[in-house]
């Protein structure tokens, strides 16, 4: 910003209140200027950011719909498992069992794809967060934590999943393929035991990607507070157990 000396010199104090009066006009309106230009950017800017968490969710509703149904066939695949396991008669003491057909190729759950939850850290680290509502902020902060809460799910189903696959393994039938299994009644209560323990953290990923959807559509459907995100997390979460 540059003020300009005055063409003729100063004689009076009329002419030295008239150059000072311009000169703060001058100063007044180069500062509301720069103002409203700062304004509209932070506007323009908070919009921007409104309207990608609420594609991000348009997208994370279509992933995690995909995800359950993926899921769901996985949890109906492991239930039959657990029955063959259960009801698989013992000779001699010990009983084989050939569940490749089942648990031979891959998961449908390893198919899965995780939705993203980039857009609000990135708002974070660029420090956009003031820019919103306090209600708007808590909205997105309560959809971060929905989302958070079923990553870490997925991290405890993974670590069941790896403990299953370790006992299993270790118990293979002499000369057959994998998941072609030789148990002792002691070794299929453990097999059972960790089956049933990654079939409920699998069941806990299930419940938390209705309430991350949930929370999802409460951002489509543009809720304004906390309070009315609720009831969209409440029916997804319903919607999940029957």
């Amino acid at each position: 910003m540059e003020i300009e000396v005055p063409e003729h010199p100063i004689m009076t104090w009329k002419q030295f209140l008239i150059h000072m009066s311009t000169v703060a006009l001058g100063l007044l309106m180069a500062l509301s200027l720069e103002q409203t230009v700062e304004w509209m950017h932070h506007r323009h800017q908070r919009h921007q950011l409104v309207e990608d968490m609420r594609d991000e969710a348009e997208e994370n509703i279509k992933v995690i719909d995909e995800d359950t149904h993926l899921l769901s066939q996985e949890l109906a695949t492991l239930r039959s498992v657990a029955d063959r396991l259960g009801s698989a008669p013992l000779q001699k003491g010990f009983l084989t069992i050939d569940i490749s057909r089942e648990l031979g190729p891959l998961p449908q759950v390893e198919n899965m794809t995780s939705p993203s939850r980039g857009t609000w850290a990135v708002a974070r680290d660029a420090g956009l967060v003031p820019l919103l509502r306090h209600e708007q902020a808590r909205i997105y902060t309560r959809l971060d934590f929905e989302a958070e809460q079923e990553l870490k799910a997925e991290d405890e189903a993974t670590l069941r999943y790896n403990d299953l696959l370790a006992t299993l393994d270790s118990r293979q039938a002499p000369g057959g393929q994998r998941y072609q299994l030789r148990l002792s009644a002691t070794d299929r209560d453990l097999a059972a035991q960790k089956l049933r323990g990654y079939m409920a953290a699998q069941s806990v990923v299930l419940n938390r990607l209705a309430f991350w959807k949930g929370a999802s559509e409460a951002i489509v459907h543009e809720v304004r507070t906390e309070d009315e995100m609720m009831p969209y997390i409440t029916d997804s979460a319903t919607k999940a157990l029957k």
